[in-house]
C-alpha cells in the first residue's frame, strides 16, 4: 500500500515513496523507528542505505 506524502518544504527521502529492501522504513521494527524518523526525513544525506545506493542509482 502506498501512503501519500504530504509536499512540504522539508525534503524527505526520495526512496520513501518507493523504499528500497534495505530501507529502515521497509523494516519498522523498534530498534529502526528512531533511525527512520530521522534518516527518511531531513537527514536522508546522512544516511548509509541512501549514500551507497544513490552512488549507484543517481550516477
Amino acid at each position: 500500500m502506498k501512503v501519500p506524502i504530504k509536499q512540504s518544504s522539508k525534503k524527505v527521502c526520495p526512496f520513501l515513496r518507493e523504499p528500497l529492501e534495505e530501507c529502515y522504513c521497509n523494516s519498522m521494527s523498534s530498534q529502526d523507528i528512531e533511525k527512520t524518523i530521522f534518516f527518511c526525513s531531513g537527514g536522508f544525506m546522512r544516511c548509509e542505505i541512501y549514500k551507497s545506493k544513490c552512488f549507484v542509482m543517481c550516477s
